[in-house]
Order: C-alpha cells, then sequence, then structure tokens
C-alpha cells in the first residue's frame, strides 16, 4: 500500500483509519477464536502500523483551519 497514493489531495484520512481499524479488530478477532493464519495478519498490521499511521498523523496536522 503506497499511503501517499491513497491519502491524495482529498484527505482521505477517515478512510484510511477506517481500513486500520477494520485490520485490527480482524487480527483481534483471528486471536480471540485461534484462527490460523495470525502471524501474517499480525504482520500486515505491523506494516499498516509503521507506514500508515505517521502518514496519517501528518495530514491530519497539515490540514488548514
Amino acid at each position: 500500500m503506497k499511503v501517499n497514493e491513497n491519502i491524495g489531495n482529498d484527505g482521505r484520512v477517515s478512510e484510511l483509519l477506517g481500513c486500520y481499524l477494520m485490520e485490527k479488530a480482524s487480527l483481534e478477532k483471528a486471536l480471540s477464536n485461534g484462527t490460523t493464519r495470525t502471524k501474517t495478519r499480525r504482520a500486515r498490521l505491523e506494516q499498516l502500523e509503521k507506514k500508515l499511521i505517521p502518514e496519517i498523523v501528518k495530514k491530519i496536522m497539515e490540514r488548514p483551519e
């Protein structure tokens, strides 16, 4: 996922946050159910946290009031 392309100039920050939160909820549900492939999901979530969250915060801070 390329963060800059997904955020763009239209400020789709809430959409990106929603994707992150849904992925996190999916991981938590999989962990509680003992579903397999949680390692892959955890890695994907960690990747989102490292790349997406700082970019979202940056875009929020750049918004005009």
